[in-house]
């Protein structure tokens, strides 16, 4: 809650002198995009046609309501690798950079095909054994047009 107070405090300080200011927030935010943080705090919509000029636009919410994630843990998939995006991205659309769709990157060299494990990302390491993988977090793409 703290980090996205600060996100937030961040944005709004952007936007009250730049109302069309393009502001990405992305990283692990260890928050899925349901989770009061990304909601309540940011402010972040799912839905593209409710959002503002100065709104945040999460597209992750829809991916994350269908069972998608980029990690799991104990069974369950969490998606706390997000791009977040400030409204201005789904306006004027005409020549200038805006927001075309949001994927996880998940080829097949990244998926684990061990037993009890696939689908999973093909980690590292499991525990301190050097495995030959990649994340424990499959990666987010965020698709921009001009």
């Amino acid at each position: 809650m703290r980090a996205a107070k600060v996100n937030k405090d961040a944005i709004t300080a952007l936007l009250k002198n730049n109302p069309d200011a393009k502001i990405i927030i992305m990283g692990d935010l260890n928050d899925n995009p349901t989770d009061n943080s990304i909601i309540n705090m940011l402010g972040a919509n799912g839905e593209p046609g409710g959002v503002s000029q100065n709104g945040l636009y999460d597209p992750w919410i829809n991916i994350y309501k269908k069972g998608e994630g980029t990690e799991e843990y104990r069974g369950e998939w969490n998606l706390f690798d997000q791009v977040i995006i400030s409204g201005s991205f789904l306006q004027n659309k005409n020549h200038k950079l805006h927001f075309e769709k949001a994927a996880i990157f998940k080829p097949d060299f990244i998926i684990d095909h061990y037993k009890g494990h696939e689908g999973q990302p093909h980690r590292s390491f499991v525990g301190t054994h050097w495995i030959n993988g990649y994340s424990d977090h499959f990666p987010v793409i965020l698709y921009l047009g001009m």
